[in-house]
């Protein structure tokens, strides 16, 4: 679609323009840059690295339901703020319903080994803080925007990943103390 801009933006894009468009509240999770492939790249690997777990875990439906609302949330936080601010653009991209499956596995397993940049270990909660701190931190000095990117979608989504990720914690939910993101490690007893 990147021969037709304004289609793509009429049906793909939450836009400041036209945010009651309401089907673009869905069509811009699934929708990403079609100029930058690395957006599309690091959303799929965080889903797939920390989506297959928490699927597993919750079920089908609770996970399908915290990626949508998630995103939507996101999108609209995102659209709202700038709205707010007299600004205009528009969001895509699955990078809020992304945060938001985060939030929700460091609520439930928040000593999760993982490899930043796959070499450097640390505790998810420890990832997941510096993430937050940082896009906290672009979007308080350079603006929700800042660097083409929707820090308040990210930020957004994150914050309803954790709080669902507690309220799933009190209904008994866990995604267990020795999985790691790595795929590897050992288990007690074994090799």
């Amino acid at each position: 679609l990147q021969f037709a801009p304004n289609l793509h933006n009429t049906v793909f894009v939450l836009t400041t323009e036209n945010p009651l468009y309401v089907w673009t509240w869905i069509t811009s999770i699934f929708s990403h840059s079609p100029s930058n492939p690395m957006h599309i790249f690091f959303n799929g690997l965080v889903l797939y690295f920390f989506g297959t777990f928490l699927e597993r875990r919750i079920g089908t439906r609770k996970f399908l339901g915290l990626f949508f609302v998630g995103g939507v949330v996101a999108g609209l936080a995102q659209t709202g703020v700038t709205v707010a601010q007299g600004g205009f653009g528009g969001v895509l991209g699955a990078s809020g319903a992304v945060a938001a499956v985060l939030g929700a596995m460091t609520v439930l397993n928040p000593h999760m080994r993982i490899y930043l940049y796959f070499f450097i270990p640390m505790p998810l909660w420890v990832a997941t803080s510096l993430f937050a701190f940082y896009e906290l931190f672009l979007a308080t000095s350079f603006g929700v925007g800042a660097g083409g990117v929707a820090r308040l979608a990210h930020l957004s989504g994150l914050a309803i990943g954790l709080v669902y990720g507690w309220k799933l914690k009190n209904e008994g939910y866990s995604v267990g103390r020795r999985m790691s993101a790595s795929g590897g490690g050992r288990r007690r007893g074994g090799l």
